[in-house]
């Protein structure tokens, strides 16, 4: 199962990625919506400043634009061959990423079942 989003969608998510300098907790301002996908942001309560800590919120210095392009190109060409060998055989079924998590849940469980015949 190959699970396909949009480039574009992967890099305003991770661009928008953001981290307690101390103690490490996430937080995203991207707010990504793509069909019924919403991926809402998430927000600490004081911009720029951690809820659990209060330590300063940042950007970490591979979650650039830049540094993600690089990082998908590296992925495309390690895993287009394998894709490449499944897809001529048949044996490749390729997902878009277009609703909330537990909706693709079910719809991964639904194909496996119906290829499996559990």
């Amino acid at each position: 199962i190959l699970l396909d989003l949009p480039e574009e969608l992967i890099i305003k998510k991770l661009t928008g990625r953001r981290v307690c300098e101390k103690c490490g907790k996430i937080y995203n301002v991207a707010d990504i919506r793509y069909g019924k996908l919403h991926l809402p942001p998430m927000l600490p309560k004081v911009p720029g400043v951690c809820d659990v800590c209060g330590g300063r919120l940042i950007q970490r210095k591979d979650d650039t634009e830049e540094v993600i392009r690089k990082r998908l190109k590296t992925y495309h060409e390690l895993t287009e061959p394998i894709i490449g060998y499944y897809k001529n055989r048949g044996l490749l079924v390729k997902v878009e990423v277009d609703a909330p998590a537990d909706e693709m849940a079910e719809k991964i469980l639904k194909l496996v079942e119906e290829r499996t015949g559990a």
